[in-house]
């Protein structure tokens, strides 16, 4: 969703992700994207596909969640202390993922997700 600015894309740094692309320059995504009330970069779309799941991780920064597409059969599974949360769509969540986590997918259609990081 946010391309780098200056250099190459193999060198960019993660927080050279901060300009809208242009296939979603004035569209609702950006429009989205800027009403967060703080700074955020390198926004992407992220996909779980049915009956799946991530392994568990720990991300090096907090992430904004945008659920689009889910079912009451998802969630995001947090460890120490152990935590399950469903992330309803039309909401913005701030997650704290620098927490070991992980995210399930229990229905048959994907769990998409519009992730930017804080």
């Amino acid at each position: 969703v946010l391309e780098a600015c200056g250099g190459s894309m193999e060198r960019a740094s993660e927080l050279s992700f901060n300009k809208v692309a242009k296939l979603y320059a004035d569209s609702y995504i950006e429009e989205l994207i800027r009403q967060i009330p703080f700074d955020t970069f390198r926004w992407r779309w992220m996909i779980l596909f049915g009956k799946s799941c991530y392994s568990l991780h720990q991300d090096h920064a907090p992430r904004v969640q945008v659920p689009v597409l889910t079912s009451d059969q998802a969630a995001m599974v947090f460890r120490g202390p152990d935590e399950i949360h469903h992330l309803e769509s039309g909401k913005a969540y701030l997650v704290d993922t620098t927490r070991v986590h992980s995210a399930f997918n229990g229905d048959k259609n994907w769990r998409i997700h519009l992730v930017g990081c804080v």
